[in-house]
């Protein structure tokens, strides 16, 4: 069953996670996740990036629809991408998501397209409320981590229980909501 979230589950999220994937040499990545601990006003900032993110998504489908219908063929995520100033200036609730964060929304929309000509996936779908939980840091930079905190681009200093020690190089980040399950 779909799980939603709404006002007063804001502070009930089970588990936020971490997870770090370090490219290796051999396209080889290896993922390290680790639970994190954000304040509840950094908690509240990364549910409302998760809902703008799901309706950049949702946008960005439907744009690719409607340009299908009327000329016949679609959109590439470049095209989008070079779209993507003009809406953030009519929308400028979305000058607050880190640039990086709002590309790699562009960038799942356009794999999942690939998926689908390519027979792998259904046709993409709109995504409901609750339905987007996880948005992508794809450069963390290794000095940005630290024992027991990691510092993300326009949320801050955000503390996190890193069990094992690794070397960090090419590193992105995925913040993963898990919704509190009863």
């Amino acid at each position: 069953m779909l799980q939603r979230w709404d006002e007063s589950e804001l502070l009930k999220i089970d588990c936020l996670k971490l997870i770090m994937c370090k490219e290796e040499r051999d396209v080889l990545m290896r993922a390290y996740r680790f639970r994190f601990y954000p304040t509840v006003e950094q908690e509240k900032m990364l549910l409302s990036w998760l809902e703008r993110c799901r309706l950049l998504y949702n946008h960005a489908l439907a744009e690719r629809r409607d340009h299908y219908k009327i000329t016949g063929h679609g959109l590439s995520y470049e095209d989008q991408a070079n779209m993507h100033p003009t809406y953030k200036e009519e929308h400028p609730e979305y000058l607050a998501l880190h640039s990086q964060v709002l590309q790699n929304v562009l960038m799942r929309l356009d794999r999942a397209f690939m998926n689908f000509f390519e027979g792998r996936a259904r046709y993409p779908r709109f995504k409901r409320y609750g339905e987007y939980r996880s948005i992508t840091y794809p450069q963390i930079r290794p000095e940005d981590v630290g024992r027991r905190s990691v510092i993300l681009s326009k949320i801050g200093r955000v503390r996190i229980v890193k069990d094992r020690h690794i070397i960090l190089s090419g590193v992105s980040a995925a913040l993963k909501a898990e919704p509190h399950r009863t």
